[in-house]
C-alpha cells in the first residue's frame, strides 16, 4: 500500500523585536513556503536568514527566480532581500538542488512592516522511504452567465488532458475535481485579488489542500493598473500561492469567454497552456525561471510571459521547484520514480463462445461492454468497448480486438486488477425493455496486452448478462 506526505502550517514566534520572527521545521520536512501578508497594499519587504549557515536566503545566484513583479534590495538586506508593492510576499525553499541548504536550521523572517500582518510557514513532511510519484489535487470552479455553460464545461474538461501531460514532465499527477458551477454574482469579479468581491469569491471557493482554479466568464482584467491589463487572461494569487490555508489569494483566476468562435477556446491547447501556466505560478515558478543563463526565453517553455500554443515545456530547475512544494503530495511505496513505467499502449481481445442461455439466441444490439483497469485502492480507469458503430458486436464464436485510447495516469506496476461489465447503451431510453434472457454474452477468453506485454491471457467461459452476472473482476496474476 502507498501513503503520502503531509502539510503542516506553523506561525513563527516573535524574537527580540516585532520585526523578527523565528521558526524551525519538523525533522522530516523537505521543503517549505513562508508567507507575509499585510491587510492593505503597500511597499513591504521580507528576508529569510538561515542561522546555521549564517546567510540570507535565497543566495545571490538564485535571486533571478524571484524577480516577478518584485524588485530585489541589493544594498540593505535588513529591508528585505525581496520587496513587493502589493502587500504580499512568498518565499519557497529550496528553489534549487543545493545540498548546502540546511532545512533543520533556525530560520528568521525579518519584516519591514508589522502593522496588521499575517505571517505563516507551510512545510511538507515526508517519510523516510522512496518517493514513487507526486500528486496534485486541483479544485475546479466555474462562474458563468449560463448562456453557454455546458460548452464552457466541455472546454474545461477537454483542456485537462493537456494540463495533465504538461505536469507529468515533473512527474506530477494532476487529480481534477468535478467542476463546481455557480451563476455570475451581481458585482463583477476582477483579476485583482485585493478587490473585495474577488477576495470573497476566492475565500468561498478555495480549499486548503488543493490548488483552486476559478474560471470566470468575462473576468474583468482592464482595471487601470500596471499589473492588471486588458490583455491578461489569467493570474495566480501568489508565486507561490497559499498552501495549507485559505485567504483571498488562495486561487488562480482564468478568464473564460461566452463566444464559441473565440480563439482562446477554439484552440483547446491555448486554454490548457494558460491554465497550466497560472498553476505553475501558484507552485512557485516565475517567468524568469523559463530563461537560460543569458536571459533568453527557452524554446517553448511553459513560463514564457507571452504564452502560446507551443509553450508547454519545463526545464530541470522548474521541475525541481514544482516537486518541492507543500501542496504537491509526495507519494511513496517500495519503488523509486525511475522504476515506474507509464502505460502508453493498451489492447484487449475478447473472444465469445457459442453457448446459448435459457434456449435463447443472444441479442445485444442495445448493450455495451465496459472494461476497467487499475486497483480498488488507486481507482480504475474505464473504457466503453465499441466496434466503430457496429451493432450487435461480439457475435458468438468471434474474437474482437480493441485498441484503448486516452490512457490516463496508469503505470505498469499498478495494474493489479481488471474488470469487465455489461451496461445498456447510453442512447437507449427504456433499459428495462431489454433486460431479458436474450441480453447476454458468452465470454470465452480474455487477453490483455499493455505496452506490448501480455498481462492477462485466460479462459473465462462465463455468461455475462443482466440475469446471470453483470460484472467479472479478476486480479492480474503477474502482480
Amino acid at each position: 500500500m502507498s501513503s503520502s506526505s503531509q502539510m503542516k502550517v506553523i506561525v513563527p514566534d516573535v524574537s527580540g523585536d516585532s520585526q523578527n520572527y523565528q521558526f524551525t521545521l519538523d525533522a522530516n520536512a523537505d521543503c517549505f513556503c513562508c508567507y507575509y501578508y499585510l491587510s492593505s497594499p503597500k511597499l513591504v519587504g521580507m528576508s529569510l536568514y538561515n542561522e546555521k549557515q549564517e546567510e540570507f536566503y535565497p543566495q545571490k545566484e538564485y535571486e533571478d527566480l524571484y524577480r516577478e513583479g518584485l524588485f530585489v534590495s541589493k544594498g540593505n538586506p535588513s529591508m528585505g532581500i525581496v520587496q513587493s508593492i502589493n502587500g504580499s510576499i512568498a518565499f519557497s525553499v529550496p528553489i534549487a538542488k543545493d545540498e548546502s541548504v540546511d532545512l533543520t536550521s533556525l530560520w528568521t523572517a525579518s519584516l519591514s512592516d508589522t502593522d496588521n500582518f499575517e505571517l505563516k510557514v507551510t512545510q511538507r513532511i515526508v517519510e523516510d522511504k522512496p518517493i514513487s510519484e507526486y500528486v496534485l489535487k486541483v479544485n475546479l470552479v466555474l462562474y458563468s452567465s449560463g448562456t453557454m455553460q455546458s460548452q464552457q464545461v466541455a472546454w474545461i474538461t477537454k483542456a485537462q488532458k493537456r494540463i495533465k501531460a504538461i505536469f507529468r514532465q515533473v512527474p506530477i499527477t494532476c487529480q481534477f475535481s468535478k467542476i463546481d458551477q455557480y451563476p455570475l454574482p451581481d458585482n463583477k469579479i476582477t483579476i485583482n485579488f485585493n478587490d473585495p468581491n474577488t477576495a470573497k469569491i476566492v475565500k468561498d471557493c478555495a480549499k486548503a489542500d488543493e490548488l483552486t482554479v476559478i474560471f470566470v466568464e468575462g473576468l474583468v482584467t482592464d482595471i487601470g493598473t500596471e499589473q492588471e491589463t486588458a490583455n491578461a487572461i489569467g493570474r495566480s494569487g501568489g508565486i507561490p500561492g497559499p498552501q495549507g490555508f485559505v485567504n483571498q489569494y488562495a486561487a488562480t483566476l482564468i478568464k473564460l469567454t461566452n463566444r464559441a468562435d473565440d480563439p482562446f477556446v477554439v484552440n483547446k491547447g491555448l486554454l490548457a497552456n494558460t491554465v497550466a501556466h497560472e498553476m505553475a505560478h501558484y507552485l512557485g515558478l516565475t517567468h524568469e525561471s523559463g530563461q537560460d543563463a543569458s536571459g533568453k526565453v527557452e524554446p517553448n517553455n511553459l513560463m514564457a510571459a507571452h504564452g502560446g500554443i507551443a509553450m508547454q515545456q519545463l526545464n530541470e530547475k522548474q521541475k525541481y521547484i514544482l516537486s518541492h512544494m507543500p501542496l504537491v503530495q509526495a507519494v511513496y511505496s517500495d519503488r523509486e520514480l525511475s522504476e515506474i513505467t507509464p502505460v502508453t499502449q493498451l489492447e484487449i481481445a475478447v473472444t465469445t463462445g457459442t453457448r446459448s442461455y435459457a434456449g435463447g439466441t443472444s441479442d445485444n444490439t442495445n448493450m455495451v461492454l465496459n472494461f476497467s483497469l487499475g486497483s480498488d485502492e488507486d481507482g480504475f480507469q474505464t473504457w466503453m468497448l465499441d466496434s466503430s458503430g457496429t451493432t450487435n458486436y461480439l457475435v458468438p464464436g468471434t474474437t474482437t480486438v480493441f485498441q484503448l485510447q486516452e490512457i490516463e495516469d496508469l503505470y505498469m506496476e499498478d495494474l493489479y486488477n481488471w474488470k469487465i461489465f455489461c451496461d445498456w447503451d447510453r442512447d437507449v431510453q427504456y433499459p428495462m425493455n431489454f433486460q431479458t434472457v436474450t441480453n447476454y454474452w458468452d465470454l470465452a477468453h480474455i487477453k490483455i496486452t499493455a505496452n506490448g506485454t501480455v498481462i492477462e491471457d485466460t479462459d473465462m467461459n462465463v455468461i455475462l448478462s443482466w440475469i446471470v452476472q453483470t460484472t467479472i473482476q479478476k486480479q492480474i496474476k503477474t502482480n
